[in-house]
């Protein structure tokens, strides 16, 4: 594959991801903490990766309050939504 074309392959994925996670956060609103985010990219509140095994996992809580913060997108290829901390 040239590179003009996996790049263009690659812009239209981030695009059609992009429209999708856009309509996703204008769906849920504000419903999704952000426990089950980190959860399903396998992260810990830190951004590390979690070494995922096929037991249950523990992880420690973050905090014994509730905070919503928004983000507003700042570039194109990024998405707008609230992130909440439980």
């Amino acid at each position: 594959m040239s590179v003009m074309r996996q790049k263009k392959y690659y812009d239209k994925i981030r695009n059609l991801l992009s429209e999708y996670l856009e309509r996703f956060s204008q769906l849920a609103g504000s419903l999704i903490s952000c426990g089950p985010v980190l959860n399903w990219f396998e992260l810990d509140n830190r951004g590390n990766r979690l070494i995922v095994t096929d037991e249950a996992i523990n992880t420690p809580a973050v905090a014994a309050s509730y905070v919503v913060v928004p983000y507003s997108a700042q570039a194109t290829d990024e998405i707008s939504f609230d992130v909440s901390l439980n």
